[in-house]
C-alpha cells in the first residue's frame, strides 16, 4: 500500500484514494459535504491517468486482498466510505475475493445498511448468469467463520434474497440458493422465508411455492401465521379452494392460530369460490373462539350471498350475527334490502321494509342508496302513488335526500301529474344545495306532459338550456311526445330540426324516429310519416314498437 502511495499517478498530483486514510482515522466524519468529496477523489483517481503502459499493467498487483481487507476494517465505523473504497478498488481494476466480501458484508451488517448490502449482491448477481453455488457456499461458510456480530448470516440471506427480487430474476433461482445453503445449515430469518413465498407465489409458480413450503417446514423453521396465509391466498387466488381448505386444517394441526388478516384472505377467497358454507362455518368458528367479528368480516359473506340471490340464508345469517353480538351496520342491511327489492314481488318487498324497521329500532340510519332501492321497489310494483309518501317519509326518519333520491320523487310527482308539487321539490333541492341537473329537468318536462300542459313543458325546457344543461335524446324524446299528443306538429318539426342540428342522435333505443312517425299520423300528415318511413327503410334503420321494413 506504501508503494501505491508513491506510484506515478500520486506524483503526478492525482489525489489517491488511500492517501486520505490517516486523515479518516483521525477525523470523525460528520460532514455530509466529505462524503461528496471522497466520491469526487474516487472519480478523479480513474480519470486522470498519467501511469505509463508497464505501470498499467502492473498497477492492480499492487491492491492484494489482505491490504484491501486491512484497509476495510479501518473503515469499519464509517460504512458509507468503506462502501465507497469497496466500489472503487474494483474500478482500479482489484478484483474481490470471498475475504473482501465478507469483510464489507461484516461491515454493512453491523452498521444496519441493509440496502446497500441488497445493491452489493444485486451487482453480484447481475455479473453473472446464475452466480456460482461454490461461490456463495463460500461466502456463507467464510462469513459464518468470521467471528462477526450474531446474525450476520441471517442478515446476509436477507439482502441476498432481495437482491434476487430488485435484479429481476426467476424466483427459481432465489429457490435454489435456499436450498442449497438451506443444506449447509444456513438458515434464513421467518422474515425473510416469507419474502421468498411471496416472490415465488406472485410469479405464479404452484409446485415450487408448494416445494418451498415443505422444505421449510423441513429444515425447522418455525412458519407463522402470515406463512400459511401467503400460501392460501395463493391458492384461493387460483380458484383453489380445495387445496386452500388443506392449508388451513394444516395450520390449525400445526397449533397455529389465524389472525384477522388471514380470517379476511380466507373468506374474501372462499366467496370468491362461491362456498358460502365454507364462509359461514368460518363465522362461527370466529365466533367460538372469541374473535371479534367485524362488520367488514360478515359484509363480506353475506354481500356474496345476496349476489348470488341466497336471500333465506342471507336472512337467517344476519339474525345469528345479529344474536351473537356482531355490530351489524347499514351496508348489511342495505345489501339484503337491495336483493329483496329486485325481486319484484309483494312478498321480498314486505321483508325488506321489515328489513328497514329493524334497522331504525336498532338505532341504524337509513342511507339514501337504501331509501332510493325502496323506492324503485315500489317502481317496479306499479305503486307510484306510494313513492312520494315512502319518501316524506324517509325524511321524516332524517335521511338527506341525494340527487338519485330526488329524481326518483320527482319521477313519481311528474306521473301522478303533480307539477305543482314537483316545483316546490325543485326549490328545496336548491334550498339544500343541490342544483337540479338533466335528469330532474326531464322529470319536470315529463311531468307538464302527463298534464297535458305542453306550453310549460317546453317553458322548463327553455329553462335547461338556459341553466346550461344539455338535453339528451331521452329529454327530447319527452318533449317531442309532448308537442305530438297536443297537435303542435309544427313545434315538434322545429324541435326535430334542433335535434338535428345540435348532433343528437337519433337512435334506435330511444325509438325518436318512432314517436315521430307516430305523431305525423295522428296529427293527420300521413303523407310525411310514409315519406320518412320510406327513407329510413332505404336506409336500412330499424324502427322498434313494430314499425320495420315490411
Amino acid at each position: 500500500m506504501y508503494r501505491y502511495l508513491k506510484s506515478e499517478l500520486i506524483s503526478n498530483r492525482s489525489i489517491g484514494l488511500l492517501r486520505v486514510f490517516p486523515f479518516l482515522e483521525k477525523t470523525q466524519l460528520k460532514n455530509k459535504s466529505f462524503f461528496r468529496f471522497f466520491s469526487a477523489v474516487a472519480v478523479l483517481s480513474q480519470n486522470l491517468d498519467y501511469s505509463s503502459g508497464e505501470d498499467k499493467q502492473s498497477f492492480p498487483l499492487r491492491l492484494n486482498s489482505t491490504q484491501v481487507c486491512s484497509n476495510l476494517q479501518k473503515l469499519r465505523t464509517n460504512p458509507s466510505v468503506a462502501i465507497a473504497y469497496f466500489k472503487d478498488c474494483e474500478s482500479l481494476g482489484f478484483c474481490h475475493d470471498i475475504s473482501t466480501y465478507t469483510a464489507i458484508i461484516s461491515i454493512l451488517s453491523s452498521s444496519n445498511r441493509k440496502s446497500r448490502l441488497v445493491s452489493l449482491f444485486s451487482n453480484l448477481i447481475s455479473l453473472y448468469t446464475n452466480p456460482g453455488h461454490q461461490i456463495l457456499s463460500s461466502l456463507f461458510f467464510s462469513l459464518s467463520q468470521s467471528g462477526g456480530e450474531p446474525g450476520l448470516v441471517s442478515f446476509a440471506l436477507d439482502a441476498l434474497f432481495k437482491a434476487y427480487r430488485t435484479c429481476r430474476r426467476a424466483p427459481q433461482e432465489a429457490v435454489d440458493v435456499f436450498f442449497l445453503l438451506g443444506k449447509l445449515g444456513f438458515l434464513p430469518t421467518l422474515q425473510s422465508c416469507n419474502f421468498l413465498l411471496s416472490f415465488v407465489a406472485d410469479a405464479g409458480k404452484d409446485q415450487t411455492l408448494k416445494h418451498v413450503f415443505e422444505q421449510m417446514n423441513g429444515f425447522g423453521i418455525n412458519l407463522d401465521t402470515y406463512s400459511f396465509t401467503i400460501l392460501m391466498k395463493f391458492y384461493l387466488n387460483a380458484k383453489q379452494h380445495s387445496e386452500a381448505i388443506e392449508v388451513w386444517q394444516q395450520m390449525e394441526k400445526a397449533g397455529i392460530k389465524p389472525d384477522s388478516v388471514t380470517y379476511m384472505t380466507f373468506l374474501s377467497g372462499i366467496c370468491a369460490c362461491k362456498r358460502y358454507d365454507l364462509s359461514c362455518d368460518i363465522l362461527q368458528a370466529m365466533v367460538t373462539n372469541g374473535m371479534q367479528v367485524s362488520p367488514k368480516h360478515f359484509n363480506i359473506v353475506f354481500s356474496g350471498l345476496c349476489k348470488e340471490s341466497k336471500l333465506e340464508e342471507a336472512g337467517k345469517l344476519l339474525q345469528i350475527m345479529s344474536k351473537q353480538g356482531v355490530q351489524l351496520d347499514n351496508y348489511s342491511y342495505g345489501r339484503l334490502i337491495e336483493a329483496n327489492c329486485a325481486k319484484g314481488n309483494l312478498e321480498n318487498f314486505n321483508m325488506a321494509l321489515d328489513l328497514c324497521r329493524e334497522m331504525t329500532d336498532r338505532g341504524i340510519g337509513i342511507t339514501p342508496r337504501i331509501a332510493t332501492r325502496i323506492l324503485q321497489g315500489l317502481d317496479k310494483l306499479g305503486l307510484n302513488e306510494d313513492i312520494w309518501l315512502f319518501f316524506e317519509k324517509f325524511k321524516e326518519l332524517g335521511v338527506v335526500p341525494d340527487r338519485v333520491l330526488y329524481n326518483f320523487a320527482l319521477n313519481a310527482l311528474g306521473r301522478s301529474r303533480s307539477t305543482e308539487e314537483a316545483m316546490k321539490l325543485i326549490q328545496e333541492m336548491r334550498n339544500s344545495g343541490l342544483e337540479p341537473d338533466r335528469k330532474h329537468y326531464t322529470c319536470l318536462i315529463g311531468g307538464f306532459r302527463n298534464r297535458g300542459d305542453a306550453m310549460s313543458a317546453q317553458a322548463m325546457f327553455v329553462e335547461m338550456l338556459k341553466l346550461g344543461l344539455k338535453p339528451d335524446t331521452v329529454t327530447y324524446n319527452v318533449l317531442l311526445s309532448s308537442f305530438f299528443s297536443n297537435s303542435l306538429n309544427d313545434k315538434a318539426i322545429v324541435l326535430l330540426g334542433r335535434m338535428i342540428v345540435q348532433g343528437i342522435e337519433l337512435n334506435v333505443k330511444e325509438n325518436t324516429y318512432g314517436l315521430v312517425i307516430e305523431g305525423f299520423c295522428k296529427g293527420g300528415r300521413a303523407s310525411e310519416a310514409e315519406l320518412l318511413f320510406k327513407v329510413l327503410r332505404q336506409r336500412g334503420s330499424l324502427i322498434v314498437q313494430g314499425i320495420g321494413a315490411e
